[in-house]
C-alpha cells in the first residue's frame, strides 16, 4: 500500500514539474515576442513624427532612416543623447527601451 501511495506521489509531482516547465517555456515565448514589438512600439510613440512610420519622412531636419549607416551602438547614443534638433532620451526611456528601438531602427534600412 505504501508503495502505490509512494508511486502516486511522486507521479503527482513529476507530472507537476513537466507543466511549470511548459508554462515557463511559454512565459519566455511570450517575452520574446513582446521584446521583438517594444522597439516598433517605442519607435511609434516617440519617433513617428519626425522620422515617419518608414524612417524617411525627414521633419524638422530627421535623417532618413533608411539610408544611415550606423551601428546599433551609435544609434543608442544618438537617441540617449539626442542630436542636433532631436530630444535627448535618456530621461524618457529606459535603457532596455532604447536597445530596442536601436534594434528597431536597424530593421528600417533598405
Amino acid at each position: 500500500m505504501r508503495r502505490i501511495l509512494f508511486l502516486c506521489i511522486m507521479s503527482v509531482m513529476l507530472y507537476g514539474c513537466t507543466q511549470h516547465e511548459s508554462n515557463e517555456h511559454k512565459e519566455k515565448q511570450h517575452s520574446d515576442k513582446k521584446e521583438a514589438l517594444s522597439g516598433s512600439e517605442i519607435f511609434q510613440q516617440n519617433c513617428v513624427s519626425c522620422h515617419g512610420a518608414a524612417g524617411d519622412l525627414g521633419s524638422s531636419g530627421a535623417k532618413n532612416l533608411q539610408m544611415s549607416t550606423l551601428t546599433k551602438e551609435a544609434i543608442e547614443v544618438q537617441v540617449t543623447n539626442g542630436k542636433g534638433m532631436m530630444s535627448a532620451y535618456k530621461n524618457i526611456l529606459s535603457e532596455e527601451e532604447i536597445e530596442h528601438v536601436a534594434a528597431y531602427v536597424l530593421t528600417l534600412r533598405k
